[in-house]
């Protein structure tokens, strides 16, 4: 069975707690935030005492054998009900919110004792079963009560008979210590004491139930059971559990609002059904299962394969550990483990007569020393072991990993199971030295410090005679508690924000006090310097070549387009953003009205399946089109009709498409057009066209330039004068550079 815990909230609203309220509310909202989270299987019940209404069980029974009575001399006043044991829900943590409990807040005393009783009767009459029950009472122990020990000990007797417990969360008091908080606290811990249970702060419990949560794993979640093979005649039994796994993010399920939402049995989950149809026959029936095969993909083909040959060509492992061989702890580093830690225990041994799982005492003995005597040999040579696992019988996959010694003084030795890589999943990273690197990046003496400082103030360890400022059982996932909190905001109100990142993110004070000076110091001895970035269409690494070659071409091209759009007038800037880059997600074409804008947009867009490579070819293509269709070379009758531009906006054009044809290492792009527009010159209107690009000197893109190219620099020098240039020399197809494999696509 499941673990599952009856909770009674006991909550005092009496007059002595008015003020606490707000944090009275945020503490039940963090506990049943975590129920939600951690427990969901819990249910919780919600009492108030010190209320002005009444409303419970007992005090209707009381009252019905006898009538009559006021309602200050009527047994269980002031208690009220608010919600029976029930799951946990919406509904819930609404009610624990402020403005419900400040509805139900009392000018009267409250009496934990008649709240008590109330919680275990409602524990005693639920129906259902659990593995545990508690009672969470949260007082501030300033009321009168009537301490009677008669009655708290038939209070004791009954919680101890039905194995309740008993929390006792202590809000804070403005008021001074009084002597009724004193004698409740007294008798309280000693009722605690007898039952079990716990007397707390209301601040340490909110603490405990915001972060302090871990996953019970029960003694059946086990990853292996079975043996570890250390030899041909030599096994050993051993069970296998997880130690570490990491917390997931929740699945969040679609929600269907279709259904009325006070219907008990709509679940609102939407779920989905496929179903398979003929290509050659859309309209007939589902293809029934016994009529599908199973595809994968090889090149662009699919290959059909059986479920009898996927059985038969499926890679299957038996089940077991093989010790393989031993290697130096120094040779399996901290960084090579993966995935989650494992704990290899001994297989334990029979706790009862009816227990099948353990093994007989002599065998659970001997397993228990050979798994002993394995980590203390590992432990006392500084060894690791090396296994082969395959944890599910008919595995597809082999895991190799590492056994460590684990002893535990008073508890036993054992080992501990870590994943390791394959060959191929290792990625060493080597960086260059400084003694290899230039003399003015070379760091000096003071860098050189200050990073060492640095690095030393990353130490989270615990230093001498100090408590570890971080300790793991404290530090919980930043994100998940966000999300979380997100969450449980969003069910209240579907309108709330965000919660910000940093109210997550824990920082000691003393220790950002510590690296301040240290901080400071590395900001000094390394400023930053802003430096004008310049378009580079070449591979990072290569050598400096004094901008002779073709990275210092490219650079000087991306400085003389700085040049140009510096000398262009700035564009609106509202709020930090610019109206250029609000229209630049929209630009897809390059139109007739801002043809030279447009082009750069498009070539600075990442978007779309294409990526950069698919918006540069569009827009070259279009550009090219558009000065043919502009200067009267070719007409387009598409919808826009004819178009013609004036001189200045297609040497503009002109300009814009051969600079970004030697940054993409596209020159046949623009040598084709210029070839065009020269078997073309005749024409008036091309004429003055041409005038205008042989006086700005765009010729033809050499492979001076562009190392692809066709055209030598002799050629591109005399294109002007020579109208015999052969347009086959000119003409080269864009470089692109292939980095999909063929065997991406094999399945």
């Amino acid at each position: 069975m499941s673990s599952k815990t009856l909770n009674v909230l006991l909550v005092d609203v009496s007059k002595t707690v008015h003020r606490q309220l707000h944090d009275v509310s945020s503490g039940l909202h963090s506990f049943v935030h975590s129920r939600v989270i951690f427990k969901p299987k819990d249910e919780v019940g919600l009492v108030l005492f010190g209320s002005n209404a009444t409303h419970n069980d007992l005090n209707t029974e009381t009252e019905s054998q006898q009538p009559g009575e006021g309602e200050d001399q009527q047994q269980y006043s002031g208690v009220y009900v608010v919600s029976s044991l029930r799951s946990l829900d919406l509904g819930m943590l609404r009610m624990t919110q402020e403005e419900g409990l400040g509805a139900l807040k009392g000018d009267k005393e409250g009496d934990f004792l008649d709240a008590l009783t109330v919680g275990i009767d409602m524990l005693l009459k639920c129906p259902r079963k659990a593995t545990g029950k508690r009672l969470l009472l949260l007082t501030d122990l300033n009321s009168e009560v009537e301490l009677d020990e008669e009655f708290i000990d038939s209070l004791v007797a009954q919680m101890q008979a039905h194995k309740i417990q008993l929390e006792v969360v202590c809000i804070p008091s403005s008021s001074s210590t009084s002597s009724p908080a004193s004698d409740n606290k007294a008798a309280l811990t000693s009722v605690v004491d007898r039952v079990g249970g716990i007397v707390r702060s209301l601040g340490e419990a909110q603490e405990d139930w915001d972060h302090r949560q871990s996953k019970q794993t029960g003694p059946l979640t086990g990853l292996f059971r079975g043996e570890l093979q250390l030899g041909e005649s030599m096994s050993v039994k051993v069970w296998v559990y997880k130690k570490t796994g990491e917390e997931k993010f929740p699945s969040l399920k679609k929600y269907s609002p279709s259904l009325p939402p006070d219907d008990p049995d709509a679940t609102h989950l939407v779920k989905r059904e496929t179903v398979y149809r003929s290509t050659t026959n859309p309209d007939e029936d589902d293809v029934p299962p016994e009529r599908r095969v199973s595809a994968f993909k090889f090149g662009k083909q699919r290959v059909p394969v059986s479920a009898e040959m996927g059985a038969f060509l499926k890679f299957q492992v038996e089940k077991g550990m093989q010790l393989v061989g031993f290697t130096p702890r120094t040779n399996i580093p901290r960084h090579y483990f993966m995935k989650d830690t494992a704990v290899v225990i001994p297989w334990p041994g029979q706790s009862g007569p009816t227990d099948k799982a353990g093994l007989a005492p002599p065998k659970a003995a001997k397993a228990a020393r050979c798994v002993s005597a394995l980590a203390r040999a590992l432990d006392a040579s500084s060894q690791c072991a090396i296994v082969r696992c395959a944890f599910r019988a008919g595995a597809s996959s082999v895991t190799w990993g590492v056994l460590l010694p684990h002893l535990v003084k008073g508890v036993g030795d054992f080992l501990l199971f870590n994943h390791v890589p394959f060959a191929e999943d290792l990625r060493d990273y080597t960086f260059d030295s400084f003694f290899n690197a230039k003399d003015k990046v070379q760091p000096s003496q003071s860098q050189l410090d200050a990073a060492e400082s640095l690095i030393s103030s990353f130490d989270l360890s615990a230093s001498s005679g100090h408590e570890d400022p971080f300790p793991l059982s404290m530090q919980c996932n930043p994100a998940l508690a966000r999300f979380r909190a997100l969450l449980k905001s969003r069910a209240l109100d579907p309108d709330a924000a965000v919660p910000p990142s940093e109210d997550f993110l824990t920082t000691q004070p003393l220790l950002e006090r510590q690296t301040q000076p240290t901080l400071a110091l590395f900001r000094d001895v390394f400023p930053i310097e802003s430096k004008s970035a310049f378009v580079s269409g070449t591979k990072r690494g290569r050598e400096d070549d004094g901008g002779n070659g073709e990275e210092g071409k490219l650079r000087r091209v991306g400085e003389e387009a700085e040049e140009q759009e510096a000398t262009q007038p700035a564009e609106a800037v509202v709020g930090g953003i610019s109206i250029h880059s609000l229209a630049a997600a929209r630009v897809s074409n390059v139109s007739l009205q801002t043809p030279v804008e447009d082009f750069r947009v498009m070539l600075q867009r990442r978007d779309g399946p294409g990526g950069e490579r698919g918006w540069v070819e569009k827009a070259i293509e279009q550009m090219n089109t558009l000065i043919l269709t502009g200067s009267g070379v070719s007409q387009d009758d598409g919808e826009n009709g004819p178009a013609i531009l004036n001189a200045d906006t297609l040497s503009e054009c002109i300009r814009s498409l051969r600079t970004s044809c030697v940054v993409h290492l596209n020159p046949g792009a623009y040598n084709d057009l210029l070839i065009q527009l020269q078997a073309n010159r005749v024409k008036p209107k091309i004429q003055t066209i041409w005038e205008m690009i042989k006086k700005s000197q765009l010729s033809l893109i050499s492979n001076a330039e562009v190392s692809t190219s066709g055209v030598t620099s002799e050629e591109s020098t005399s294109f002007f004068k020579d109208r015999d240039v052969v347009a086959s020399n000119a003409s080269t197809a864009p470089v692109v550079v292939n980095n999909e494999d063929d065997f991406d696509d094999m399945e």
